[in-house]
């Protein structure tokens, strides 16, 4: 079970790398993600941090693959932004689950909707 600091870190881990990716990493390769999860370590040296994209499946790629290329750059600037003994060595997970999937969804259900109409004018 995550201890007080640790649920802490994992916020301010969070808001923090958002916000250099969103104002300090100009890749044009990085189109639009969400941060869904962090999980630190219990000895707060590591943290995963979850990543969902948006997009076709080479966006997605790209993005991501962006990203990951620039965790040196965003651990360096998280080292000088937050107070901490030891800063977390990041690294990005892509997160697949479901609910993150939105654009998958609403594919979905348009298709289900055209086949719901065509059934009904039938």
């Amino acid at each position: 079970m995550k201890d007080r600091r640790q649920k802490k870190l994992e916020h301010l881990l969070m808001r923090e790398i958002e916000e250099i990716i969103r104002k300090h990493v100009s890749d044009p390769d990085i189109g639009f993600f969400t941060m869904t999860y962090a999980d630190v370590s219990g000895d707060m040296k590591h943290a995963k941090i979850g990543i969902s994209v948006l997009g076709s499946s080479e966006e997605q790629r790209r993005t991501f693959d962006s990203l990951v290329r620039a965790t040196g750059y965003i651990q360096h600037k998280l080292a000088g932004q937050i107070v901490i003994k030891y800063t977390p060595k990041i690294e990005f997970v892509y997160d697949e689950r479901k609910e993150f999937r939105i654009e998958e969804l609403l594919t979905e259900l348009k298709k289900e909707k055209e086949e719901h109409d065509g059934e009904t004018e039938n």
